[in-house]
């Protein structure tokens, strides 16, 4: 991931916006960062049977079950909010409220030693009746949105949002800020996986 960041930082600078719509580096970056989480998150989850995938290390954290559930539905939350944000007018005087860029949203996002609450809507409460049910909605949205930026030509850096890690950030770092929130709880759920009472 650190390499992917150096030859995509090296090429653009994402602070200099001439463009309303992605270009070709960004399209790119964001592209390749969707698909290498997305393999991380499959891989993670492949292969638990029940007392796997229910297991926690107490009362208090999430089995990776509901980390599971969690990020499939922040996924499908995002997908939603970037496309309201884009239904709004546009706003440029709000580029001046960014101060973030793809490389700080990334290390904000997977530091796990920074804690957030989940707002209730993408709590895990138990709505996919399976893992299949959830890796199939997962690949789904992640398909959908990956067909979206490799085609979109939408005013990506025109229209805005606000999430309570980054700040505003545009339609574009708001994708950013949903894949690297799906690379957090891969780590969480390597995190359970790792645990010495995880059922083997």
């Amino acid at each position: 991931m650190k390499t992917l960041l150096l030859m995509y930082l090296l090429q653009s600078t994402s602070c200099m916006i001439t463009d309303s719509t992605l270009s070709q580096n960004e399209r790119k970056f964001a592209i390749d960062y969707l698909e290498k989480t997305q393999i991380r998150f499959l891989d993670a989850i492949k292969d638990l049977n029940e007392a796997q995938l229910n297991y926690k290390a107490d009362e208090n954290t999430w089995s990776v079950m509901e980390c599971a559930e969690h990020i499939t539905l922040t996924e499908i939350g995002f997908f939603k909010m970037a496309q309201g944000a884009l239904q709004k007018n546009e706003d440029l005087k709000k580029r001046n409220e960014i101060k973030v860029n793809e490389q700080q949203i990334i290390q904000r996002l997977t530091n796990r030693t920074w804690k957030a609450k989940s707002p209730e809507v993408v709590k895990p409460s138990g709505k996919f009746q399976s893992i299949e049910q959830i890796r199939e909605a997962f690949a789904t949205q992640r398909q959908k949105t990956m067909e979206y930026l490799q085609n979109t030509q939408d005013g990506l850096h025109t229209h805005f949002s606000a999430h309570p890690a980054v700040g505003t950030v545009d339609v574009y770092l708001l994708l950013i800020v949903m894949t690297a929130h799906c690379e957090r709880h891969i780590d969480q759920i390597l995190e359970i996986k790792s645990n010495k009472g995880f059922p083997k």
